[in-house]
Formats: C-alpha cells, sequence, structure tokens
C-alpha cells in the first residue's frame, strides 16, 4: 500500500477460543521503500465470559420448580395409600375396643 501522507485502516485478527484471559499487546511496523519505518502499538484485554446471573438463577429456580411439581405428582399415590391404611386402623382400634 504506497502512503503519501496518512493513511488508516482496520484489520481484524481472529483470537484462539482457548486463549488465556489477560492484557496483551499488538505491534505493527512498516518499512517504506526508501528504508523509512513507522510503528504502532495497541493493547487489548481478554477477560472470560461470565453467565448472566439472572439467565443462572432464573434456570435453577426453574428446574427445582419442575423436580419438586414430578415429585408431588408421583408422591400422590403413596399418600392416599398412607391415608387408607390409617383410616383402616382406626376402623380396627374402635372394633378392639367394642
Amino acid at each position: 500500500m504506497a502512503v503519501e501522507t496518512q493513511a488508516n485502516f482496520v484489520k481484524t485478527f481472529d483470537i484462539p477460543k482457548d486463549v488465556k484471559p489477560g492484557k496483551y499487546s499488538l505491534h505493527a511496523k512498516i518499512v517504506y521503500a526508501d528504508g523509512k519505518e513507522s510503528k504502532a502499538e495497541n493493547s487489548f484485554e481478554v477477560i472470560k465470559k461470565q453467565i448472566d446471573k439472572k439467565i443462572y438463577y432464573g434456570l435453577t429456580g426453574l428446574l427445582g420448580l419442575i423436580i419438586l411439581i414430578s415429585i408431588i405428582y408421583k408422591s400422590g399415590p403413596l399418600v392416599k395409600k398412607i391415608q387408607l391404611r390409617v383410616k383402616v386402623r382406626r376402623i380396627v382400634k374402635k372394633r378392639e375396643i367394642k
């Protein structure tokens, strides 16, 4: 690229997914045909992506609610069975007393 006075352009770089969080610097050097050099530097920071806590708590709450509903639904027949046994014992006790 020939430059008479000044030029600006954007270059996009792909950063690997396994790059560790931290501060990084990018250095660029241009050497002109007459041997003159021009240097530039820029820095950027890679941060660990954080899960939105609201989404996490919402999903956890929803999962807990689903588990609770399934436990209540599954335990319905068991509760009825226990209630029936209690009624039978009361009837048997009343007959034994007489």
